[in-house]
């Protein structure tokens, strides 16, 4: 009661907050090479950086026009050396985004976590090769349009992160993407 008649003395109004839930698939473009090499039938692969498929699951909070959303998501990437896939760079994304919705439009912006990325090289002709990474915090910034009859948002994402194996001296590997997605929310 002492917040809400301090709040109107100060011309604040109290919004409504609402609490729900948020699913999402995505695609991330981009990113420098982490790993490059020749199939046996002579032809190059590449694999780069933060780039792949992504599948996130989190919660909004959303106050008035603006929400706060924090996921968690699964992004895979690998190259098939025949029926299998022994290079791949497995990314657990942690994000939290604070957005403006004006109607049918959503802005944000947010930061990102990745604990520790790993690249995996199990080529049978090759032992195996596991470069560790050091932990992740990059930036994200996300641009949406909200559909008029269903919860679900289109939109695109840009990232910039660098990641820098966990050696003396090494160097920084930019994983910065631009992406597409799709969001549910409920």
């Amino acid at each position: 009661m002492t917040a809400a008649l301090l709040g109107s003395m100060c011309g604040f109004t109290a919004e409504a907050v609402e609490f729900g839930g948020v699913v999402g698939v995505g695609y991330d473009f981009g990113g420098d090479v982490m790993a490059s090499g020749l199939y046996e039938d002579g032809s190059e692969w590449e694999l780069k950086a933060n780039q792949g498929p992504q599948l996130k699951v989190g919660g909004v909070m959303v106050t008035g026009l603006f929400e706060t959303q924090l996921t968690i998501a699964y992004k895979s990437s690998g190259i098939k050396h025949g029926a299998e896939s022994p290079i791949t760079l497995d990314l657990v994304p942690i994000e939290l985004m604070e957005f403006y919705r004006a109607g049918n439009f959503r802005i944000g912006l947010g930061v990102m976590y990745l604990n520790n990325p790993k690249l995996v090289i199990d080529i049978p002709t090759v032992n195996q090769n596991t470069y560790q990474f050091e932990s992740v915090v990059g930036n994200v910034a996300e641009i949406g349009w909200v559909l008029d009859e269903e919860p679900v948002s289109f939109g695109f994402r840009y990232t910039s992160a660098s990641f820098k194996e966990k050696l003396p001296n090494a160097e920084a590997i930019k994983g910065n993407s631009v992406g597409v997605f799709v969001e549910y929310f409920f």
